[in-house]
């Protein structure tokens, strides 16, 4: 994601051009068997950098300046490639998502040791906040977190039983 030129802090999707050239970086890459580290190298990016290139509307993602996507062009295609973009008249551009191609793991999944850490760091700030917090406040905060709880499960149950009576309404 790209952040917006306006000074509001926040993001808009990668262009559908981009996301094109990104899957057929992809398709390149995978078709020359070349990992994400080695066409970093290539490219002369810093590590990493072509992951999160690729991936330009998630998390960490990044809509990369269009002399980056050159010299990735240059290292996984050589100093011949020619571009084409073609369509019928009148066709709205639309960028296929590049998540078929890519492996689950570098869209996705989070590693063990990740989700472990940032748990552990998580209740450590949890119980630093709560000594520090008054018993009124604790209690307010359990309170607040309880019924959300409960709204969620009521929510969940009214769903179901919404969906159970136009089953059997379709079924008569």
């Amino acid at each position: 994601m790209t952040i917006a030129t306006d000074g509001k802090n926040r993001t808009r999707p990668s262009t559908a051009i981009y996301r094109i050239i990104m899957v057929e970086f992809e398709r390149q890459r995978l078709a020359r068997g070349l990992s994400m580290a080695q066409v970093d190298d290539l490219a002369g990016t810093q590590d990493g950098f072509y992951s999160r290139m690729i991936y330009p509307d998630t998390p960490h993602g990044r809509q990369s300046r269009w002399e980056t996507v050159q010299d990735v062009a240059d290292a996984l295609f050589g100093r011949g490639f020619e571009l084409q973009l073609t369509g019928p008249e009148g066709c709205i551009l639309a960028a296929p998502s590049i998540e078929k191609g890519a492996s689950s793991n570098a869209l996705k999944n989070r590693h063990w040791r990740h989700t472990k850490h940032f748990r552990v760091l998580g209740s450590l700030g949890a119980k630093a906040r709560n000594a520090k917090l008054s018993p009124e406040s604790r209690s307010r905060i359990a309170r607040k977190a309880s019924k959300t709880r409960w709204k969620r499960i009521r929510d969940a149950e009214r769903s179901g039983a919404a969906h159970k009576r136009a089953n059997e309404a379709r079924a008569t």
